[in-house]
């Protein structure tokens, strides 16, 4: 499902300190995929819950990353079967406007 990036995607440094993680399994996380997209779709998420979203700092360039990206099986599921509609993007504007 994710592949851990080990070095900056930037600077290709490997050292880097972490400055935010979450479990997908937080129920912070499953609320927002549920209200985002739908029942229908969270489905798909439920793989992640061995996983967490973790954001790092790269020590020498200051690149802010995610550290566990999808890999090219979830990338398809996720850009070809979730977030592509019109629906999702009309609702993604909304938010975006809202902030």
């Amino acid at each position: 499902m994710l592949i851990e990036r080990k070095k900056c995607p930037l600077c290709n440094n490997a050292i880097y300190k972490q400055l935010y993680s979450i479990n997908y399994n937080d129920k912070r996380i499953t609320n927002y995929f549920l209200h985002f997209y739908g029942r229908k779709k969270i489905k798909f998420f439920y793989k992640l819950k061995n996983f967490n979203y973790e954001i790092n700092e790269c020590e020498k360039c200051k690149f802010i990353f995610q550290k566990n990206i999808p890999n090219k099986i979830f990338s398809s599921i996720l850009y070809e079967k979730i977030v592509h509609d019109k629906e999702e993007i009309l609702k993604k504007k909304k938010i975006n406007d809202n902030l």
